[in-house]
C-alpha cells in the first residue's frame, strides 16, 4: 500500500474540512489506523474482536473508526477531595491492549490516567 504525498493529504483535509472524505473522523484518528494496520502486516498477522456480535472475525485492515469503538466503553471517573484528586479507569481488556501494542504504546499511557495526585487538574 502507498502512502498519498503531503500535499495531496493536505488538499484532502481542506477540502474535507480537517476530516477524513470516507469515514469522517479527523485525520489525526486515520494515522492511528495506518500505522495499525502496517504493524499488522509486517508482522502477518490479524486483529480479532472489533466486530459487534462477531468476536472472532479478524481483519488485517482494520478501521480507524473500528479501533477507536474498541474503547468506547472506557471510562474514566474523577473524584475531586478536598486535598486530592481520586480516579478510577476501567481496565483495558485484551483487544484494547492489543491496539495499544500495535499503535507503539505501552498500556502504562493508559494506566497513568488514573493516578492518584495531590495537585488539582
Amino acid at each position: 500500500m502507498s502512502v498519498p504525498s503531503a500535499s495531496l493529504r493536505e488538499m484532502v483535509i481542506r477540502r474535507a474540512g480537517n476530516r477524513c472524505e470516507y469515514c469522517q473522523l479527523p485525520a489525526q484518528f486515520q494515522v492511528g489506523g495506518f500505522v495499525v494496520r502496517r504493524q499488522l502486516a509486517a508482522e502477518g498477522s490479524t486483529l480479532a474482536g472489533l466486530y459487534a456480535g462477531h468476536a472472532k472475525r479478524e481483519t488485517a485492515q482494520p478501521t480507524a473508526e473500528r479501533l477507536l469503538e474498541a474503547f468506547q466503553e472506557v471510562t474514566l471517573t474523577v473524584v475531586k477531595g478536598v486535598q486530592q484528586v481520586y480516579r478510577h479507569l476501567t481496565a483495558l481488556s485484551p483487544l484494547q491492549e492489543r491496539i495499544l501494542e500495535l499503535l507503539g504504546f505501552s498500556s502504562r499511557v493508559y494506566t497513568r490516567l488514573c493516578t492518584v495526585s495531590h495537585e488539582p487538574l
